[in-house]
């Protein structure tokens, strides 16, 4: 039984049977919809008035029999395609039958009609019915997208036609299979002078054979290929060409060809190159001093710019000098402006030969010269560059039958030693050269070294050292053991930096830091304590398990935006817990920016990482703010554990931290023990750990292994 709804159409004059008919098709298909006629007339008027399915109809009735009737509804276009079932009680006879399906008829069907012959004939007519619907609107959607297709396809072909680009489709052979009138009319050829050609024959067999050929099976593998072509055709001289080539493929998306896209910039090129070297020509005369061919003022100060952000961001060295070409003007006095020109190239050309490919040397005015010398490790390399360009300027020139050698006088600036920005280097380097020049020409002189003597070229001395210390493993940790004061139980070790200097041996922090502070190499430096901590403190967990480690964190440092993330980093690279971290922090750098500290110190804290106040006493921090501050730790300073026995003031401050401690639920740790009374002191008065002397200097990591092992080993007992 059909599962759609539909309406069937009955004709017949005879009432009861009509009737009989419409109650045995309601009985078979309730959900179809039967209308019927007694005249034919008015059966046809329905046809046309009503959607219909199927028409029932009846062959003998007065006036208009029934092959007349289906005649009528197969010649209307609105009915043809309803199928037509005559029924008839001469369903045998043929010549009827002829007429009917002469006249349309789709089936017969011979009374007296029984209930399953309606049913299945009906169904069949139905079924075929809309098949043929199907396929009705099946070949009404090929029809229209088949002339969409074909008006897409004209359009495309008058656009390729009457585009100024040149069009070619080149089958898998290498052969042209269509090409647009544009490229015929380029090349001089006539289109069916190139259809069924190869490439060779229209752009030359040498080109084809050592280009074109690979660029085309290339895009016969599927790849769209992107070029440009400079070629002489004959009658057209030299051409620039940019090409494309797409994959031409067919509906079952195989490559079957080449879509070669061919666009004349020749004018756009000529135009272009002719432009650059225009600007080319602009740019040299306004960046380059017209006589000696070096960097003016102006582009002096842009690379001096970018050479300082540069060397911020990196922490390099920046090097000024300023030199001056001694007497000068008397070669101007005596030989002429034309000479003195001519010793100027001569001079600009020794200056250029002592530099390095980085550095930047331009001519300011007349005989003054600067030098910006770039990525600088060693303050000997300035000193060396130094001494090279007065060597270079004192070579002889020759003047008609005068021999002339000229000494420069140099004065040399340092960033950041001697400023932070390029015009203040600029001056400072200016102000070094004016007082060599009366004191003594000839040589050069740092900026500032007159105002603080030798201590300032000590500390330039050490800035350099410092920058190399780094690359050169120069560094080490000494660790100092932290203990219970109450059992006397190691708990943890501090990290404290030592340099191994190569001439002065071991220096202390408090010698270098400071240096490098000034210079910013406390942030590389403070992040490798961190790191190598991390590191040696995660290898002894082996020995003793929840050993902590305690690193001090520069105001640098903690200033830092992303000092969290280099916290994390080096956890996670060494695999130390986070709680056995102790960042150690000053009260001047926590009170400094107490917002953003406060913030910083949460986003540690969050990690797991512990937090200590170092120096506790010293600075000036404000009860209200310590409270906020998620620290687990103060450190009494060893300034006031030092005479803690002996003087009322520091036993009062250190019994007061103690006590502060205490209230807040902080642990105290004493810096500085060096005798049993001291311990014994601090230990009364519930001071939870300690360090010093007492129990060990400073010392390297293996001469503290013994240590580590044994209190581990008694633990575990």
């Amino acid at each position: 039984m059909p599962d759609q709804p539909f309406s069937i159409l009955v004709i017949d004059d005879t009432e009861i049977n009509r009737q009989v008919i419409e109650k045995l098709l309601r009985s078979a298909f309730p959900q179809c919809a039967v209308l019927t006629c007694a005249k034919p007339e008015d059966g046809l008027f329905a046809a046309q008035s009503h959607p219909l399915d199927i028409i029932l109809l009846d062959v003998q009735m007065p006036g208009m029999d029934g092959v007349e009737v289906c005649r009528h509804l197969k010649a209307s276009p609105e009915t043809a395609a309803i199928p037509v079932l005559l029924m008839t009680a001469q369903g045998s006879d043929p010549e009827l039958r002829i007429q009917g399906l002469d006249a349309g008829a789709d089936d017969f069907i011979c009374r007296p009609i029984s209930n399953d012959e309606l049913a299945a004939r009906v169904r069949m007519a139905l079924r075929i019915k809309r098949a043929e619907d199907r396929l009705r609107q099946q070949n009404e959607e090929l029809t229209h997208k088949f002339q969409e297709q074909t008006r897409q396809l004209r359009r495309l072909e008058m656009a390729v036609e009457s585009s100024p680009d040149l069009f070619a489709i080149i089958d898998r052979n290498h052969k042209y299979l269509q090409v647009n009138q544009a490229l015929c009319h380029y090349f001089g050829i006539a289109r069916q002078d190139i259809i069924g050609k190869t490439p060779d024959k229209l752009l030359g067999k040498t080109f084809y054979t050592h280009s074109l050929k690979e660029m085309l099976d290339r895009c016969l593998a599927g790849e769209t290929v992107e070029t440009s072509h400079s070629r002489h055709f004959p009658g057209l001289g030299t051409r620039h060409l940019d090409v494309r080539y797409f994959p031409f493929k067919d509906d079952t998306g195989e490559t079957t060809g080449v879509v070669a896209i061919l666009r004349d910039v020749t004018e756009e090129t000529l135009a272009k190159a002719e432009l650059e070297v225009k600007d080319t020509q602009l740019i040299q005369l306004g960046s380059y001093d017209p006589l000696t061919g070096l960097a003016n003022a102006r582009v002096l100060m842009d690379r001096l710019s970018h050479a300082l952000a540069k060397a911020r961001r990196f922490n390099h060295q920046v090097a000024i000098l300023h030199i001056d070409l001694d007497r000068f003007n008397q070669i101007n006095t005596s030989f002429g402006r034309e000479e003195g020109d001519r010793l100027l190239k001569r001079q600009a050309k020794q200056l250029s030969s002592v530099c390095r490919e980085s550095d930047t040397l331009a001519r300011l005015s007349g005989d003054e010269f600067v030098l910006v010398m770039e990525q600088l490790h060693r303050l000997d390399d300035v000193m060396a560059v130094a001494s090279n360009l007065k060597k270079a300027l004192q070579e002889p020139f020759t003047i008609g039958e005068h021999t002339i050698i000229l000494t420069c006088t140099i004065g040399i600036s340092l960033y950041p030693g001697h400023g932070s920005h390029a015009q203040e280097l600029l001056q400072r380097a200016a102000d070094a050269l004016t007082k060599a020049k009366k004191e003594e020409q000839g040589t050069y002189r740092f900026a500032g070294a007159q105002e603080s003597g030798k201590e300032t070229l000590e500390s330039l001395l050490m800035e350099s050292d410092l920058r190399q210390s780094l690359e050169k493993d120069q560094f080490e940790l000494f660790y100092q053991p932290q203990f219970t004061l109450g059992n006397l139980r190691l708990v943890g070790m501090e990290a404290l930096i030592r340099w191994h200097h190569p001439n002065q041996g071991l220096v202390l922090p408090g010698t270098f830091i400071p240096a490098a502070e000034t210079s910013g190499l406390i942030l590389p430096i403070g992040n490798w304590v961190l790191n190598e901590a991390c590191r040696q403190a995660a290898q002894w967990q082996q020995f003793y398990p929840g050993l902590r480690v305690a690193v001090n964190i520069s105001a640098q440092q903690f200033r830092q935006r992303d000092l969290p993330q280099q916290v994390a980093q080096a956890l996670e690279e060494s695999h130390l817990p986070p709680h056995l971290l102790e960042l150690e922090l000053t009260e001047s750098v926590v009170m400094e920016r107490v917002n953003q500290a406060i913030e910083t110190m949460h986003r540690l804290s969050e990690m797991g990482v512990q937090l200590a106040i170092d120096d506790f006493g010293t600075g000036y921090s404000s009860l209200s703010y310590l409270r906020q501050f998620p620290i687990q730790r103060l450190k009494i300073d060893r300034s006031f554990v030092r005479e803690v026995t002996t003087n009322e003031s520091d036993a009062a401050i250190a019994d007061s931290v103690i006590a502060l401690a205490r209230s807040m639920k902080l642990e105290v740790t004493a810096e500085g023990i060096e005798n049993q009374e001291q311990l014994h002191f601090l230990a009364e008065r519930g001071c939870h750990e300690g360090q010093g002397y007492l129990f060990s200097p400073p010392q390297p990591p293996k001469e503290h292994q013994e240590l580590i092992q044994e209190a581990g080993a008694s633990r575990k007992l």
